[in-house]
């Protein structure tokens, strides 16, 4: 079993992020301490937000979010304790992409 879990994450809705189209933050995470061991934080000039008229619309990030981290260690440790937990479920109004295992070692998982 694998000792880490990687995120990636981006201000807003993570639509961009599961398609490629933005850059995003990426954590990896021990499992066992909760602890960062390694970070990447990405340049987002913008954000997807849901919108009542259109669904989703895209807006300019203010400057001093540009180039910060969309996760606080704090952050990261709660929601990975949370997601090894037993109680694990969706985050309300958060959406995160976690990717605990190889793409291809899941697909091969869930051809069996």
């Amino acid at each position: 079993r694998h000792a880490v879990i990687m995120i990636s994450a981006v201000w807003g809705l993570a639509a961009d992020a599961v398609e490629g189209a933005a850059d995003t933050d990426f954590f990896q995470v021990n499992k066992k301490t909760l602890a960062v061991e390694a970070q990447e934080v990405a340049v987002k000039e913008r954000r997807l937000r849901a919108d009542a008229s259109d669904g989703v619309s895209e807006e300019a990030l203010p400057e001093d979010l540009q180039r910060a981290a969309c996760l606080s260690p704090a952050e990261i440790a709660a929601h990975v304790a949370f997601w090894l937990s037993p109680d694990s479920a969706p985050v309300t109004g958060q959406v995160y992409e976690a990717e605990q295992f190889p793409i291809i070692g899941r697909l091969n998982t869930q051809a069996m």
